[in-house]
This record gives structure tokens, sequence and C-alpha cells, in this order.
């Protein structure tokens, strides 16, 4: 075990300014001789000490605290655009085809490129209040697990990921993601599933439907304030449109 040396350059910093404090003095007293002078502004000096250290403390602190959360957040964000580009616009894709309402979602989840940051309000509360059904069948059954399941080491990853700790709303939908690619992966056959069994699926799969809608909203928000040309592709590709194309203009 490596021992902890005294002189570190904390201390030899510390020393080096006391010093460097005291042959000031020493030289202002044998150019003037004033010792009331110098001891007068050195008590005036000592007595604000503590005033100092208090308003560089409250500033920093506050400035580091705010340099860190926005840290945080533009880490987290980078976690949740890699989700989205590697599974979640595929899997959001996915489960809006199974939506019977899906035209009507497609219309209201048409996200311009001037939308402003009410309109992405508007529709998160639009989202919430969504009661979307999906309607599961065999080739749902097979394209969920084949995505959910290809994707799970992934989604492990993510789930270790320090950065989303503090993200609740991610988090939850990666814990419902990964519930469904479990609840699926533990049948063979949607074929000979009974019916209330057939609804419970369904129901796991909407829990992950309206959390990936919600987050969706959000991240393209981020987007548009942060990253305008990964925005432009994201309107492009939107998951609700299954006529979407990368192509400008298109």
């Amino acid at each position: 075990m490596k021992r902890k040396t005294f002189f570190n350059w904390r201390t030899i910093l510390g020393l080096s300014l006391i010093l460097a404090s005291l042959l000031i003095y020493s030289v202002e007293f044998l150019l003037f001789h004033d010792r009331r002078t110098i001891t007068t502004y050195f008590l005036s000096d000592l007595a604000f000490v503590p005033i100092s250290v208090l308003l560089v403390t409250l500033v920093l602190d506050q400035l580091m605290q705010g340099r860190e959360k926005q840290n945080r957040f533009n880490k987290t964000n980078m976690v949740i655009g890699a989700f989205f580009s590697e599974m979640g616009n595929q899997l959001l894709k996915t489960l809006a085809s199974l939506d019977p309402e899906r035209q009507k979602m497609a219309e209201e989840f048409a996200v311009r490129q001037t939308w402003s940051e009410s309109d992405f309000q508007s529709l998160k509360k639009i989202s919430r209040g969504n009661q979307c059904l999906v309607t599961m069948s065999q080739t749902a059954f097979d394209d969920l697990k084949g995505l959910l399941v290809n994707h799970r080491g992934f989604m492990l990853r993510l789930l270790e990921n320090q950065t989303l700790l503090e993200h609740e709303q991610f988090t939850d939908l990666l814990w419902a993601s990964f519930h469904l690619a479990e609840e699926l992966t533990l049948r063979g056959n949607y074929k000979d599933l009974p019916e209330p069994d057939r609804q419970h699926l369904a129901l796991d799969a909407k829990r992950v439907y309206l959390a990936l809608s919600e987050q969706w909203v959000d991240h393209l928000l981020h987007l548009k304030n942060t990253y305008p040309f990964l925005f432009s592709l994201a309107v492009r590709m939107n998951p609700f449109n299954h006529e979407a194309l990368p192509i400008v203009g298109s």
C-alpha cells in the first residue's frame, strides 16, 4: 500500500503562498519602516477573509453545481440519443404499426421543423392522455420478440450506466422494455396462448408504447434546442409515419 506523503502539491502550494506573503510584508517594512500601517492593513485584510471565503464559496458552489447538472443532462441525452438510434426508433415504429388508431397518432405526432417549445409541450400532454391499444398477432409477436431479444444486451448495458440513475422516466422505459422482452422470450408461440395471456402481452406492449412515445417527444425537443441537424433527420424519419424517408424534400 502506497504511503501518503505529507508534502503533497497542496501543502507545498500553501507554504509557498504564506512565505511569499511574509516576504512581501518584510520588503514593505524594510522600505518604509511603518509597522503600524502594515499591521492595520494586515488586520483589515484578515478581517475580510471570512467574508471573502463565504462569497467565493457560495458563488463557486452555485456555478459548479450548475455546470455539473448541465454536464449530467448532456451525457444523459447522449445516451438516450444512442438508444433511439440503436433500437428506440424501430421499436416505436413497430409498436405504432400495431395501434388501431395509428392514423390518428400519425397526425398528432407529425412534428414539423418549425415547431416551438409550446408545440412540443402540447404534444406531451396529448401523449400522456393517450389511451392507445396494441393489437398483438403472431407477426407482431415475432417482430417485437426479435427486436427486443437482439438488443437485450444493449438495454442491460444502458441500465448499468450511472448517468441514467437520476433519469427515472427513461429508466422506467428501459425496465418496461426489458420486461416485455422477457415475457416474449418465455413464450414459444403466440398462436397457442390463451386469450388472457394475449391481453397480458398487449398490456405490457402498451406500457412500452406509451412511455416510448413520451420519451420520443422529449428527445426531439432536446435535438431541436441542441442539434438542429439531428433534429432535421429525426423529423424526416418520424417513426409514426410509415412512409418516412431520409431524403430531404421527399
